[in-house]
């Protein structure tokens, strides 16, 4: 198996299991979402958002969703959570590829 390495903040660690764990661990929790309609929405936005307490919100018309109002906390970790679904595609992909040794001191 091919086993890809990065250094952070001075330790080098599995970066393919790592990447996979973390995934594992965000797949099995589940996001409550809050469900306000267009209407109220218009009325009050900033009071719809406060509702949602931090979740989603899902904004509906005519019990329809249209869009969902996610906060900027949960919009950024899904962005990293979709980076690292792409970053395991691109693991999985090589890890057929023959290994080479390289040294630290050859680099």
């Amino acid at each position: 198996m091919l086993k890809i390495y990065q250094l952070k903040s001075g330790k080098i660690y599995d970066l393919a299991s790592s990447v996979s764990k973390s995934l594992e661990r965000h797949r099995s929790s589940q996001v409550t979402v809050s469900r306000a309609s267009l209407h109220k929405l218009k009325a009050n936005p900033i009071r719809v958002l406060v509702h949602g307490n931090g979740r989603p919100v899902a904004v509906s018309n005519r019990n329809e969703t249209l869009f969902y109002c996610v906060p900027a906390d949960v919009y950024e970790h899904m962005v990293e959570l979709l980076d690292d679904i792409e970053l395991l595609k691109q693991i999985q992909a090589r890890q057929s590829e023959e290994s080479v040794k390289v040294s630290l001191d050859e680099l």
